[in-house]
């Protein structure tokens, strides 16, 4: 059986904060990746990670295209990774490194372990709710930004919330 803690955020201007910063960092993030793949004249490709991290890998450049200086294809014959065996290629492979969206805690909030909880906005509050009672999830909770509520609270509020809508 799975219980449910609520939390609700004894600071939410601070949370406004970081949510904000943490869309400043996506806007900054996607213009720095536009003005790379203009300049190398490829498409990035990359992986993300669990923790909403995105780590770019390398450029597909198009089909018949001159492979430039620094660059070597991968095994696929497709996609193009920093050749680090030459100067260039530590270059890019830097500037590559530079371009990666590092990720955050979910949903970046600060105090908030990543595992088992989920995090919701309600009118001016916000809310963490933990899933799992597991002593290490709720003793990771920094009681200074969060205090215990009743679910019955976060579920009121969900529901007076989505009554309005």
């Amino acid at each position: 059986m799975i219980t449910m803690t609520a939390f609700r955020a004894k600071n939410p201007e601070l949370f406004e904060a970081h949510v904000a910063q943490r869309k400043e960092a996506a806007r900054s993030y996607a213009r720095n990746l536009a003005e790379f793949e203009s300049s190398v004249g490829g498409r990035a490709f990359g992986r993300k990670g669990q923790d909403g991290s995105i780590r770019i890998d390398g450029v597909r450049f198009p089909f018949g295209s001159a492979l430039p200086l620094g660059w070597r294809l991968k095994q696929n014959r497709r996609d193009s990774v920093p050749n680090t065996k030459t100067m260039e290629g530590k270059l890019l492979a830097e500037r590559l490194a530079s371009l990666s969206l590092p990720g955050a805690k979910l949903p970046g909030l600060p105090s908030m372990p990543w595992f088992a909880v989920q995090v919701d906005r309600v009118a001016a509050d916000w809310y963490l709710v933990v899933h799992d009672h597991r002593p290490k999830h709720l003793n990771s909770i920094d009681h200074a930004l969060w205090e215990q509520v009743p679910v019955a609270e976060y579920t009121a509020a969900v529901k007076a919330l989505q009554a309005v809508a």
